[in-house]
Formats: structure tokens, C-alpha cells, sequence
């Protein structure tokens, strides 16, 4: 699953019919597979090329409308503290969409401050979470009390792995960096 797969799952407002969804198309039924069957080669395709929906702009619009609804998920009241250090740290939560991130931007050869302006777009996305509480449901302080730390510990793990090589990076991107890690640590 790739990290904007992951994210469009987290971002959905029922997970589990994502994840259901998700897989169905992934399982393709009877052996049929469009795209190895189409009669026209995709990557022959002349138009292809010229499709808006691939431009980089297009793809940052659509990850920071990901990114909205994934926000407001997080927001979403919580039960009790497992719930939240499941939401945070589980098999689909915010620690294993940054690690994925992390993984896929350093494997696809881009460039270093790509890499980095998408990761620090997520940071800011989670540093925007404001609870809502209800009855019932954690309070703010419960939820802060353990959301806060967690995020600190991933701007330092992020840290570590991203300004090994300051040098890689412009002096605009790390400022940008910079400025969303300490809007973490607040």
C-alpha cells in the first residue's frame, strides 16, 4: 500500500469500508485485470501525457484536501487512551503514514527538498489538531497529555533521519522545516 493510498483510507470517514474497497480492487476477481488486458497500451497513450489530474499542482490540491479530511478525523472524539495510541501508533495511524512517507520519497530518488515540503505539510496537518471533546469521550487534557508527546517524539525521530545532511537541502526548505517543527514543539 503506498503512502497516498494510506492516507486516503485514513482520510475516509468510515476506514474500514476504505480498507474494505481497497482491498476488493487490489484482489483482482476471475484473473481479469484491465489494465493488462486493455487493447491500448496505457504508457503508449498519447493523450495520456496531457492529463491536468497528474500535474504537480493537481497532486498537491488533492493531498491537502487528504490531508483536511485526515485532520478532522484525528479531531473526531476518543473513547479512551488505547483508542488514541492505536489512532497515533497503530497499523493505520499517523506514525505508520509518516514512516511511510518517509520510505516511499526516499526510495522514489526525489529530491531532498520535495522530501522534505511533504513531510513537513503533515507535520503542520498534525500540529493543526484541535479536539473535539464530548461526553463520554477523553477530554482535551487526556487527549493533549498523550497526543502532544507523541508528536514531539516524531519531530525528533524526523529530525534525525531528515538533517543528517543539512547541506542536501535549500536554506528556504529548511526554513520552512524549521518553522513547522517548532510549531510541533508548542
Amino acid at each position: 500500500m503506498t503512502a497516498d493510498e494510506m492516507l486516503r483510507l485514513l482520510a475516509a470517514s468510515d476506514p474500514g469500508a476504505a480498507l474494505r474497497a481497497f482491498m476488493r480492487r487490489k484482489g483482482k476477481v476471475d484473473g481479469f485485470d484491465g489494465d493488462m488486458d486493455d487493447a491500448a497500451p496505457i504508457d503508449l497513450d498519447p493523450l495520456r501525457r496531457y492529463d491536468l489530474g497528474q500535474t504537480f499542482l493537481h497532486a498537491v490540491r488533492r493531498r491537502a484536501r487528504l490531508f483536511a479530511r485526515y485532520r478532522a478525523n484525528l479531531e473526531g472524539p476518543v473513547w479512551s487512551k488505547q483508542q488514541l495510541i492505536s489512532r497515533l501508533e497503530g497499523l493505520l495511524s499517523a506514525n505508520a503514514l509518516v514512516t511511510r512517507f518517509v520510505a516511499e520519497l526516499s526510495a522514489s530518488g526525489q529530491e531532498p527538498d520535495r522530501k522534505m515540503l511533504v513531510l513537513g505539510d503533515l507535520l503542520l496537518v498534525l500540529s493543526d489538531v484541535q479536539y473535539r471533546e464530548e461526553q463520554g469521550a477523553l477530554s482535551k487534557k487526556e487527549f493533549t497529555s498523550v497526543f502532544r508527546p507523541f508528536l514531539r517524539s516524531m519531530v525528533r525521530e524526523l529530525n534525525t533521519q531528515l538533517l543528517a545532511d543539512e547541506t542536501a537541502y535549500s536554506a528556504d526548505t529548511l526554513a520552512f522545516w524549521k518553522a513547522a517543527t517548532e510549531r510541533c514543539a508548542a
